[in-house]
């Protein structure tokens, strides 16, 4: 029945931070586990650290497709856009910093 599949489904939140989800799984049958979490193309999703799709599930979420059995999966938030942004802004506070340095000396 259903409700003796569901009762076998246990998933176990390890680490949870904006950039990376960590859970451990043990389902006892294949099937896909849905985040309702925002969906963009940048997160990744490993199974036992084997890489797997991550799909959009209902319009906005994202999911993944889980073999039946116990499994580690992680997903992980990897833009190169987000890395370019952090490293330019860095790049202009520390530009800033210095130029408001040399005014403030020279006055």
């Amino acid at each position: 029945s259903s409700d003796s599949i569901k009762d076998s489904i246990k998933i176990e939140i390890k680490e949870y931070r904006a950039h990376k989800i960590v859970l451990n799984a043990v389902l006892p049958k294949p099937g896909f586990l849905v985040f309702s979490e925002n969906y963009h193309p940048a997160w990744k999703c490993y199974i036992d650290g084997n890489q797997t799709e991550v799909y959009m599930a209902n319009y906005a979420f994202r999911a993944c497709y889980c073999p039946a059995g116990k499994h580690n999966i992680v997903m992980v938030f990897d833009s190169l856009y987000h890395k370019l942004g952090f490293f330019f802004s860095l790049l202009g506070f520390l530009i800033s910093f210095f130029a408001l340095g040399f005014v403030l000396k020279n006055e």
